[in-house]
């Protein structure tokens, strides 16, 4: 290592990815506005068609992903063979439309502050997962830090004002759905079979829109009959979509600029905008034990991902030491 690098690897975290902040900036604004404009679409104008709302999103993906991915994301394109695409992206486009569904029905029913704090349950949920499946073990940090996740997600949900038993039954569904998501994909895109975000949503979107169409038909008929011109819902509709699609390029570029622990930091931080300005937008009523449960929700999955940090790259110093 010569001194230039010595000096680049020596600076904080933060200081060596001060160059990444544009593009955390830009994943904080369609982040947080995904959310708010789903809420703002469910609550403002009493759009009660989540399923439609979430074909608009995978309508646009399936029309911007293989523009982006031809037109703007430069490098070798991996091609999918008829066996990846039905034993490997098939089960994950079922999983993320899925995951997306319940998440947008969560949402027209309960505040996205407590939806952003039960989706803190996520890392709980997957090494759950990883441990049942996989028979992985954590340490006695990392127990304790799921511990008090759990504790704060549990004490924020007992004194939600605004609770509502179908909603908070979506949210969690769409926690376990992230989670499954997550570790899927994490066993059948290994090695060879392995394929980049904006490719897999490529592939996925257009079976999400199959999908979603014969449920929408079945469980929301009346939006057939809905008036999309009244105050501009089409255009919300359409914008909604935009931005959700904007929100899976930004973390996709992101992740390839970024340190995990950038991208940690990172989340959580947005989690707590996102919290403060739901709040301060929707006016949902939290009491002084309901912030002090997100609070320690957010504390608890902070403290998860930094010891699930520091777990790997002791594994992987241990994995060179050995070579």
């Amino acid at each position: 290592m010569d001194q230039e690098e010595s000096k680049v690897t020596s600076r904080p975290w933060w200081l060596r990815d001060l160059h990444t902040v544009p593009a955390i900036l830009v994943w904080y604004f369609f982040n947080i506005t995904t959310l708010l404009m789903n809420k703002y679409i469910f609550q403002m104008w009493h759009f009660r068609f989540p399923m439609f709302l979430t074909l608009v999103h995978m309508l646009v993906s399936a029309v911007g992903s293989p523009l982006l991915n031809r037109h703007v994301i430069t490098g070798p394109k991996r091609s999918v063979s008829s066996s990846d695409y039905a034993y490997r992206v098939v089960p994950l486009a079922i999983l993320h439309c899925s995951n997306v569904v319940a998440g947008n029905i969560a949402m027209s029913y309960i505040p996205v502050s407590f939806f952003s704090t039960i989706k803190a349950l996520v890392p709980v949920m997957n090494s759950g997962m990883q441990y049942v499946w996989l028979r992985q073990t954590f340490s006695v940090r990392t127990n304790l830090a799921i511990t008090v996740l759990v504790c704060g997600v549990s004490l924020a949900s007992y004194s939600e004002l605004s609770f509502d038993m179908f909603g908070f039954v979506a949210a969690m569904l769409c926690t376990f759905l992230q989670a499954l998501t997550s570790v899927v994909q994490g066993v059948v895109l290994t090695g060879e079979h392995k394929m980049d975000s904006l490719t897999l949503l490529e592939k996925m979107s257009p079976i999400s829109v199959i999908l979603l169409t014969p449920f929408i038909v079945l469980f929301e008929p009346t939006v057939a009959s809905y008036d999309f011109t009244k105050d501009k819902i089409a255009l919300l509709l359409l914008s909604s979509g935009l931005i959700a699609f904007g929100l899976n390029y930004s973390q996709f570029h992101l992740v390839s600029v970024t340190s995990s622990l950038t991208y940690v930091v990172s989340g959580n931080l947005k989690a707590v905008l996102a919290i403060v300005l739901s709040v301060w937008i929707f006016q949902n009523p939290i009491s002084a034990v309901n912030a002090c449960g997100c609070t320690l929700g957010l504390v608890g999955v902070f403290w998860y991902q930094m010891e699930r940090l520091r777990e790997n790259a002791q594994q992987a110093t241990k994995a060179v030491q050995k070579v």
